[in-house]
């Protein structure tokens, strides 16, 4: 009990630090006036946003789940039920968290502007006249249209999950996402995150080449 508590700890703090820090990079990459003519740290600010998110469900996570082991109640926006080996609820309940949301959509959102970030550096790096015109306006764009991908997947699958046969299936009240959502939701999931940063690895090695031999030739 005393691990868990301490784990429940170390979520809340990660993520209040990656807050505290995210929140003050994306202001003013966004919004400072020294920065407003630039676009080159864009994405970067989009990462941070889908971060930040991401974040954010750790904190919801480390309190809520503190909270429960502090006080020993049933918390009111989490119906739960008491059990020898713990507290239970239902999957569709769990579904229907904060933290579970927030890690749902920061997980999408996170991956693809990973991936974002490393097309736009290859682009950078092999096309360069062609990235230099793609605006600051545009770059909004990408960031709002993955971001708002990453809220209508979880609307999707609202309807998909609410209907499972497996929506009163009993669960842990910690409601951790592996178990809250149904096996081809959380297979999505985790195969996007996968593809997504497996692919934006992929592409830093012609980068690198790229720019060893330029290195050469400055060299040379």
């Amino acid at each position: 009990m005393e691990l868990q508590r301490m784990e429940m700890l170390l979520f809340f703090i990660e993520g209040l630090i990656v807050v505290i820090v995210n929140i003050p990079v994306v202001s003013v990459i966004f919004f400072s006036p020294t920065l407003k003519k630039t676009k080159e740290l864009m994405f970067i600010g989009g990462l941070c946003l889908a971060d930040t998110v991401d974040a954010f469900g750790y904190v919801f996570a480390g309190i809520i789940r503190t909270h429960m082991y502090r006080i020993g109640t049933e918390i009111p926006w989490i119906p739960i039920a008491y059990v020898p080996d713990g507290t239970v609820t239902t999957q569709l309940n769990c579904f229907y968290t904060s933290f579970v949301i927030l890690f749902f959509i920061g997980y999408q959102f996170t991956a693809i502007m990973t991936l974002v970030v490393s097309v736009d550096r290859f682009a950078a790096v092999f096309y360069p006249s062609r990235q230099m015109r793609f605006s600051r306006s545009a770059r909004f764009c990408v960031i709002g249209a993955v971001g708002t991908y990453s809220v209508l997947v979880w609307l999707g699958i609202w309807s998909f999950q609410a209907n499972a046969a497996t929506a009163s299936s009993i669960v842990s009240a910690q409601c951790y996402i592996a178990k809250t959502f149904l096996p081809p939701i959380w297979g999505y999931l985790i195969g996007l995150r996968i593809v997504c940063i497996s692919a934006s690895v992929l592409l830093y090695f012609p980068i690198a080449f790229r720019m060893k031999k330029v290195k050469r030739r400055w060299i040379d």
